[in-house]
């Protein structure tokens, strides 16, 4: 019992009251100092310094006082020294949670507004993924190291160039184990051992080649050192795959890598090597051993920094941003069975040529970017690698695979080596895989399905697919339905096909009715009958078009080097006589036109001193009296003297007679002509016109030509009387050059009612014979009409080769 000062006794506190202290209702009496209590800072209080400095006594009731919480904290502190609150260590971890609190609320945001401004990245990778599976035994007919390594490497050329994702080489002698495998993939395998039939090293010594020559070349010394089986891949081409980027290649921000051994601070990432100049730094820690293999992502390619930096990145991923092909990946089986997996492959295909159909007959589920294995066989065919399988539980090709193909439909040799197997499938797949292979999970929405198998044809843009659908009540049912790959393009096609149908209907329609519609030149001069539909097309022929053309031709320089070759064609073809022309080497004619009006040499063409002389080189088709002012030019068609030479003629002189005569220039004559008498010429009319061909098989079949095409006339005077020289155009053959007017131009493009008006020029020229008038571009006509005396006797006849300056009359001039 405890006492107070005048010695009465107080009952002694409870033990829950002294617990319970500190406490908002905790009481005691007025004029007492607690001094020493059970604080909630300190925990318990030792016994030596829990003592009271008073005495409580039993109080009446109602003479209790009650603090509150604040006021016992106050005297707790006050009472007690045993600890100290650091009030400053808790304001900073305050301070510290908070700027926690907002940096994580920043960086949410940030994400945010990220993910709202940068769109999602479309995915580029292809829209299916090619395996292959080949037999190590392939190699055992290989006779040394070098040809098993050249093997080795047509297989990973051609994976590369096809795009290959992964090559499974399998043991089809089923003797591989996985003790085996695993001792190939840790580095204890070693290539001591070359491969034969009795062993399965074959499948060891392809992979490895296979994954060495994959790697860039500047990994290869990091992760494979110096052994035998890679004793001759020097003498390989290399692969050149898009992911062995040189040393000055930055075009890619992805790059295959390794990881260095090299000390990094803690909370970094490790330091790789990717065959630039500067090391690479992953920005977070990786938990990598030393010497793995990477695929990364490069963040600052063009910053002058000490290290590129990044993150960790895979071949998919590098596919899926950026359509780039990335390497294969090798994968070892130790049988048939064990490299065929369902689970994984969406088709599998046989190739060998036992039972097989060709490659353009193929057939293939249709599934969203599936996942096709081609599946090779080796020196035996592929049901010899299926017998020996003691795990599968089928007999035969049909059974395990899904189709069974064959690349090559007719062969000139009596076996296919597995390497040319493979490249002759891959490239025949590759097209078939691009043009046949179909979305239909967007297509179709049949719901729940467990079989889809399909046989696409190509037909114009889409595909006609038959779809045997079998639900999962069992119920089979057969839908034909047409799969387009893409809506957009179709109906594009569609209308482009409408309109380009439309266009050629109605240019047809306006065609057709052109040919039965009169035609100007009917209606100006009701003599010409162009009624006959045959003649109408030949008119309608763009010769004017083809001339002008020819006519440029004929203008641009020829290369020294070419001109002997392109001259002496021509030459040779038409006869031309180069040892007649004052230049006889062709390489000093710098263009065709330079060609056609080569100068002769005087001695070859002497001018006769008969008053009628040729004025040019060609063949004579026509000539004699014109009867009733109408020219004969063939037999059976003539035309009007006034509208051949542009002016209506009148007989000056009743005693003398109107004569014609018709000269026709080949291609490959002199194509300049002279004047034929002493004459003056008085006036130049050009008459705008067609350029239809003037050769003799053709005057007879279109009437009045000499009348349609274009032409220069020249009229005048000589010793009888009227005298008049045409130049006559036909196709090609748009150029007509007259030296006493050099600002003639002729054949150029005009509009229709332009075609028959004549331009009349009054010159003043005397000619003597022999004088040259002008010039063509390649072949035309020429032809003469002229007075003279009914006693004049013609030296020539219908069908003679005449050249310039000979004579065309005997006498009676």
């Amino acid at each position: 019992m405890s006492t107070d000062k005048n010695g009465n006794s107080l009952p002694y506190l409870a033990s829950p009251m002294a617990n319970r202290i500190p406490s908002s209702r905790a009481i005691t009496r007025p004029g007492f100092e607690v001094t020493a209590i059970k604080s909630k800072f300190s925990g318990e209080i030792p016994e030596s310094r829990t003592t009271w400095s008073s005495k409580i006594g039993r109080m009446a009731p109602g003479k209790w006082t009650k603090f509150d919480e604040r006021s016992l904290k106050k005297h707790v502190l006050k009472a007690t020294k045993t600890q100290k609150t650091d009030w400053k260590k808790i304001r900073k971890g305050k301070a510290e949670k908070n700027e926690k609190k907002l940096l994580k609320l920043k960086e949410k945001f940030e994400q945010k507004i990220k993910q709202e401004v940068e769109p999602v990245p479309p995915d580029l990778s292809r829209p299916y993924s090619v395996s292959i599976a080949v037999p190590g035994s392939f190699l055992n007919n290989a006779q040394c190291p070098e040809l098993r390594t050249y093997v080795c490497g047509e297989i990973a050329r051609a994976a590369t160039l096809f795009c290959v994702n992964e090559i499974v080489i399998y043991d089809e002698t089923c003797k591989m184990t996985d003790d085996s495998i695993n001792s190939y993939w840790s580095g204890k395998w070693n290539a001591d051992v070359f491969p034969s039939p009795s062993n399965y090293e074959g499948c060891f010594h392809l992979a490895r080649i296979l994954e060495y020559l994959e790697c860039p070349s500047y990994l290869r010394k990091h992760l494979y050192p110096v052994q035998r089986v890679l004793k001759h891949v020097g003498l390989l081409h290399p692969l050149d795959a898009n992911h062995h980027l040189k040393s000055d290649d930055f075009s890619l921000d992805f790059r295959e890598g390794i990881i260095l051994n090299k000390p990094v601070q803690e909370g970094k990432g490790s330091i790789c090597n990717i065959g630039l100049d500067k090391d690479f730094q992953l920005d977070t820690e990786t938990p990598l051993p030393a010497g793995t293999r990477i695929t990364v992502h490069i963040r600052n390619l063009n910053d002058a920094q000490k290290r590129y930096r990044g993150t960790l990145s895979s071949p998919a991923e590098v596919q899926k941003r950026t359509g780039i092909y990335w390497g294969y990946t090798i994968r070892l089986a130790k049988s048939l069975e064990h490299a065929i997996d369902r689970q994984k492959y969406d088709v599998i295909v046989g190739v060998q040529e036992e039972n097989s159909k060709p490659i353009r007959k193929f057939e293939t589920c249709i599934l969203n970017r599936p996942k096709i294995l081609l599946v090779f066989g080796g020196v035996d065919s592929l049901n010899a690698a299926i017998e020996r399988d003691e795990g599968m539980e089928a007999k035969s090709a049909e059974e395990v695979f899904d189709q069974i193909v064959f690349g090559l439909e007719a062969k000139g040799a009596r076996h296919v080596r597995t390497e040319e197997s493979v490249l002759m499938t891959l490239s025949q797949m590759k097209k078939m895989f691009l043009q046949r292979i179909l979305v239909v999970g967007r297509a179709f929405r049949l719901g729940q399905t467990s079989n889809v198998l399909a046989k696409s044809n190509f037909q114009r843009g889409f595909v006609t697919t038959s779809l045997r659908l079998q639900k999962a009540d069992g119920e089979k049912t057969l839908v034909d339905a047409a799969v387009q790959t893409t809506k957009s393009p179709r109906k594009k096609r569609h209308w482009l096909k409408l309109f380009s149908v439309s266009t050629v209907l109605i240019a047809a329609g306006a065609y057709v009715g052109y040919l039965f519609t009169p035609d100007w030149r009917e209606i100006v001069d009701s003599k010409h009958y162009y009624s006959n539909w045959q003649i109408r097309v030949y008119l309608s022929l763009p010769f004017n078009v083809v001339s002008r053309f020819a006519g440029r031709v004929a203008n641009w320089e020829i290369p020294v080097w070419m001109r002997q070759s392109i001259l002496g064609t021509f030459a040779r073809a038409y006869g031309c006589k180069m040892d007649e022309a004052v230049i006889s080497d062709l390489k000093e004619y710098p263009t065709f036109q330079a060609f056609f009006n080569r100068q002769l040499r005087p001695e070859c063409r002497p001018i006769s001193a008969s008053p009628l002389v040729s004025p040019a080189d060609g063949v004579v088709l026509h000539y004699g009296k014109v009867e009733e002012e109408r020219i004969e030019y063939v037999k059976g068609h003539d035309y009007d003297v006034a509208t051949f030479i542009g002016e209506p003629y009148h007989k000056r002189n009743k005693e003398l007679d109107l004569y014609q005569l018709v000269i026709y220039l080949a291609p490959g004559n002199y194509h300049s002509f002279h004047s034929p008498a002493r004459w003056k010429a008085d006036q130049m009319i050009h008459v705008p016109g067609l350029l239809l061909s003037v050769r003799p098989s053709l005057l007879s079949q279109v009437p009045h030509l000499f009348c349609l095409n274009e032409r220069v006339v020249l009229n005048g005077e000589w010793k009888h009387g009227f005298f008049s020289m045409t130049a006559v155009a036909a196709t090609n053959v748009g150029d007509i050059v007259i030296e006493a007017e050099p600002k003639l131009r002729t054949n150029v493009s005009r509009r229709k009612t332009e075609k028959i008006a004549a331009s009349i020029s009054p010159i003043h020229v005397p000619y003597l014979p022999g004088d040259r008038v002008g010039d063509f571009r390649l072949g035309s006509t020429i032809v003469l009409v002229f007075e003279a005396p009914p006693t004049i006797k013609f030296a020539i006849q219908a069908g003679d080769s005449l050249r310039y300056g000979q004579s065309l009359v005997v006498d009676g001039v």
